[in-house]
């Protein structure tokens, strides 16, 4: 159906969206990637695989790759869940990453902001995914701070994304050695 795309928030929760020109995908508690559904424009839609695939060709889409698989590293290590996420070009170049909430990339666009902003939407499918599977203080929190009983906040800091603390701004991973963090404490 033209302008309909059938999307997972979540795990387990399915339902249609009208979602002009977005794909979305989830994250698993397995290692299952899933393949995109897509709403019948003329678009570039990549599934995670493709992307891998496909990045050493395209810049852009290397910079994607790297930004999420940063993403995915901290989520992994902190949670053992998989992230799963959908690349999508549109006719006028622009990247958009992410599964429903996600963030986009334009041509010369800072590659940090673009982490810190892919970070932030990805942190609510985590911890919507979280939700699902009961696991409800994490959710809460994630991904949390280790010295306070809230969440960290993505933002740039001397020009690389990080994980920061609202409270104490010495508190500050790069985004992707976030169980660095988690492990000093």
């Amino acid at each position: 159906m033209p302008g309909m795309s059938v999307c997972a928030l979540g795990v387990g929760t399915f339902g249609p969206w009208p979602l002009p020109a977005v794909v979305t995908s989830c994250l698993h508690a397995t290692p299952n990637r899933g393949s995109p559904m897509m709403d019948a424009t003329e678009q570039r839609v990549l599934t995670h695989e493709q992307v891998v695939e496909q990045a050493s060709g395209d810049p852009d889409l290397a910079q994607i790759k790297q930004a999420a698989e940063r993403i995915e590293r901290d989520v992994l290590a902190t949670t053992g869940l998989h992230l799963n996420y959908i690349v999508q070009r549109d006719p006028h170049g622009h990247w958009w990453c992410g599964q429903g909430p996600g963030a986009s990339l334009y041509p010369g666009d800072d590659v940090e902001a673009f982490v810190a902003d892919l970070a932030d939407a990805l942190s609510e499918s985590v911890s919507e995914s979280l939700a699902g599977l009961h696991r409800l203080d994490e959710a809460r929190t994630w991904p949390r701070c280790p010295a306070h009983a809230h969440s960290l906040d993505p933002a740039v800091l001397d020009q690389v994304a990080v994980w920061r603390c609202s409270q104490d701004r010495d508190i500050a991973v790069p985004v992707g050695h976030l169980a660095t963090l988690i492990e000093s404490t």
